[in-house]
């Protein structure tokens, strides 16, 4: 869970009914429970369709579709939620943490044909018309407490495929050095919109079902196997930015000697820390890697699924769908059991259970 509800809210002024999990009254054993040991994922996908039909014909049934497909994604590990609520004495990694985002327009052409009387196979052919890519990612983050102050090390990257995409950068003054400058990007300008990039794609599906089985109770089950998603999608106009990969040493305020004994004050000091962290987190572009294009997967996905009547009562049928997303830090899986009873044509309903690996919020 992300969010709980607030302690103090009805005792504090002000206080809202939900909290995030850094409110100081609630426990770090809560806060954290919930959330996968590994990479916790928010996902969001978009799937528009624009226009489909379908018509019989070369021996089977066929398919055109024109879909609009996007994909937000984010990855968060337990090392970043389990430093940022309790910095105990001990080694964060965050090399699981990054942000994706993608979108591209889909024209599929579908044919299912029945091969045997139990078994029906299929595939589509995509065109794939790519629109823009972003990806965002930290390599090799650590986090230590070495003596009295913390030690941050590793490196951020980000790439993004726009048409007319550039980084807008900003030159900054380091406050605690005056007349020293660095360089950062300071977000995203896109001179202009269409299609930027071109790739293919494959889905393939079979369902079988069992007919005249020696074992009666088994006739009408049904089992279904499809990958979908199976291919890539070549950006151009690619653009890079890195952060510097600097280590940020963070010791705190104190020991900062007041203004009439040293002639330093807390101010400095978070001038200093404010100057580290530029170095240490900034991301400056990369001209030496911009240009030309890159070739991103689509992320396949992989569904299995089975549906049974109740031989004695036909208008029941369980069915169960595991459904997995083949998407490195973004991957996730799916479990689902149903039930479906149809009493009549005009009537029926169901009810289902699911199992998944997202976390609550």
């Amino acid at each position: 869970r992300d969010f709980f509800s607030n302690p103090d809210y009805g005792k504090k002024p002000g206080a809202k009914k939900t909290a995030s999990f850094l409110h100081p009254s609630i426990s770090a054993d809560e806060a954290l429970s919930g959330l996968d040991k590994g990479g916790n994922n928010m996902l969001l996908n978009v799937d528009i369709p624009i226009f489909s039909m379908g018509f019989g014909g070369f021996k089977g049934y066929n398919t055109i579709e024109l879909r609009e497909r996007s994909f937000v994604g984010a990855s968060i590990p337990y090392d970043f939620f389990e430093f940022a609520k309790e910095m105990k004495n001990k080694d964060y990694t965050f090399d699981d943490l990054g942000m994706r985002a993608w979108s591209y327009m889909e024209l599929g052409f579908g044919h299912s044909r029945r091969i045997y009387d139990n078994l029906r196979v299929g595939a589509k052919v995509k065109l794939l018309f790519g629109i823009g890519y972003a990806d965002v990612s930290m390599s090799n983050v650590h986090a230590s407490l070495e003596g009295d102050h913390w030690v941050l090390d590793g490196k951020a990257r980000a790439e993004v495929n726009m048409k007319g995409a550039k980084f807008k950068e900003k030159v900054e003054e380091y406050k605690s050095t005056p007349g020293k400058y660095y360089k950062r990007v300071d977000g995203l300008d896109v001179d202009g919109t269409g299609l930027n990039g071109f790739g293919l794609g494959l889905d393939l599906g079979a369902v079988y079902e069992v007919k005249d089985c020696s074992l009666s109770w088994l006739n009408g089950l049904k089992a279904s196997l499809a990958l979908t998603d199976l291919g890539f999608i070549n950006y151009g106009n690619k653009i890079v930015a890195e952060s510097s990969g600097k280590t940020f040493e963070f010791d705190g305020f104190n020991n900062v000697a007041v203004k009439e004994e040293s002639g330093a004050t807390i101010e400095d000091k978070t001038d200093e820390v404010s100057d580290k962290l530029a170095d240490f987190a900034n991301l400056e572009t990369k001209p030496e890697e911009s240009g030309g294009s890159s070739s991103h997967g689509l992320g396949a996905t992989l569904r299995f699924g089975l549906e049974y009547p109740i031989p004695s009562y036909n208008k029941l049928k369980f069915g169960f769908l595991y459904t997995h997303r083949y998407s490195d830090l973004y991957a996730w899986s799916e479990g689902r059991l149903s039930a479906n009873y149809a009493p009549a044509k005009w009537l029926d309903g169901g009810i289902n259970l699911g199992f998944s690996s997202f976390s609550n919020l």
